[in-house]
């Protein structure tokens, strides 16, 4: 897994609990703390809209081919959010080490360098190896 992927993963996972505690102190302020309290459990034992497309864009980096050729372009679905499509761009686009492009269609790009990496401290430069399961 590249540096940026892993930067570009741990600000998506930061993102989504950020906006799941914003919704439990919500469930949880108010009259009927019990009934919003199991309300709140089974929205969390779905699956989010953010955390969804984040699982999404996180195969597509993984994936093989793109490792290869180091690009993916991402289609944006009809089940994608604004804001959630917003956020996970933001987050590309924060990200150094990827070059985020708009397309014509609505889609982006994202294309990425190969990381060099220090072989412990011995001056010798080897490349990461950028193939790596999705952690799902």
């Amino acid at each position: 897994m590249t540096e940026a992927h892993k930067r570009f993963t741990r600000q998506l996972a930061v993102s989504y609990d950020f906006s799941t505690s914003c919704m439990d102190i919500q469930h949880s302020v108010g009259g009927d703390f019990m009934a919003k309290k199991q309300a709140a459990l089974a929205a969390q034992q779905e699956i989010s809209g953010m955390e969804r497309l984040a699982l999404r864009v996180s195969s597509m980096i993984n994936h093989p081919v793109a490792q290869a050729q180091r690009w993916v372009t991402i289609h944006r679905l009809d089940t994608d959010g604004d804001r959630e499509w917003e956020e996970v761009l933001g987050v590309i686009a924060e990200t150094d080490e990827l070059e985020l492009t708009l397309n014509d269609d609505g889609s982006v790009t994202v294309r990425w360098e190969q990381q060099e990496v220090d072989v412990a401290g011995r001056g010798e430069v080897e490349f990461q190896p950028e193939e790596e399961a999705a952690p799902f």
